[in-house]
C-alpha cells in the first residue's frame, strides 16, 4: 500500500476542491492498474469528482468499476485533461448500498500523456469502491472513432469529444455529419 494525495471535489458541502491524504492500494501488473480505496465513496452528489495522479501506458483499456446502489442507480464518467475519456455510464441498482457489482466500460483510450484521471458524478444514487484499468489487445488503429461527449461553448461553437484523435485536416463540411437539436 502507498499513501498518495488526491483531489476531491465536493460541491454539496460548499467546497470546490481540497486535498485529502488517504491510503490507496494500487496494484500493477504488465497489463493492469487497479485503484482500490480503503473507504467506500457514498452519498455522492451531482458534480462531485475524484481526481488521481496516474502513470499509464498508451493503449486501449477496459475499466472495471465496482458499484452498489439500494436506489435507482446513478451515472458517472471519467475524464483526463480537459476531455472526457468515457461516455456517461449507468451504475445500476444492486439491491443494497454494500451489494457490489462490477460494470465494464470497454475500449477506453488512454495516452501516456494522461497524468490526471478524474471520475465525475453525473447523477447521484450509487456508491463506488474501486476501479481497475485492464489493457486490451485491441490496436488503436482498428478501433472505430466514437462520440464520447459534447459541450456547447457559445452560440456558434460545440466542442465534441471523440474516443480518439481525428486525423486532419477535416473538410469544412464532412460527409454524413449532422447536428440535431431536440430531434430536429
Amino acid at each position: 500500500m502507498v499513501t498518495i494525495l488526491f483531489q476531491l471535489g465536493i460541491t454539496h458541502l460548499g467546497i470546490m476542491a481540497g486535498f485529502i491524504e488517504m491510503t490507496v492500494l494500487i496494484l500493477r501488473s504488465a497489463r493492469t492498474m487497479s485503484i482500490q480505496m480503503d473507504i467506500t465513496w457514498g452519498f455522492l452528489e451531482n458534480g462531485e469528482w475524484m481526481q488521481y495522479d496516474v502513470d499509464v501506458k498508451s493503449g486501449v483499456y477496459d475499466i472495471l468499476v465496482r458499484v452498489a446502489s439500494a436506489g435507482s442507480g446513478g451515472r458517472f464518467h471519467f475524464s483526463s485533461g480537459n476531455a472526457d475519456v468515457t461516455p456517461t455510464t449507468f451504475a445500476p441498482p444492486t439491491g443494497d448500498w454494500q451489494n457490489w457489482e462490477s460494470i465494464v466500460i470497454s475500449n477506453v483510450i488512454m495516452d501516456s500523456t494522461d497524468t490526471k484521471l478524474r471520475m465525475h458524478v453525473d447523477q447521484p444514487g450509487f456508491n463506488i469502491s474501486s476501479f481497475e484499468f485492464i489493457e486490451t489487445e485491441i490496436e488503436l488503429s482498428s478501433l472505430a472513432t466514437e462520440f464520447v461527449a459534447a459541450e456547447t461553448i457559445d452560440e456558434y461553437t460545440i466542442q465534441m469529444n471523440a474516443n480518439k484523435f481525428i486525423e486532419g485536416p477535416l473538410p469544412s463540411a464532412p460527409d454524413g455529419f449532422e447536428i440535431f437539436v431536440d430531434g430536429k
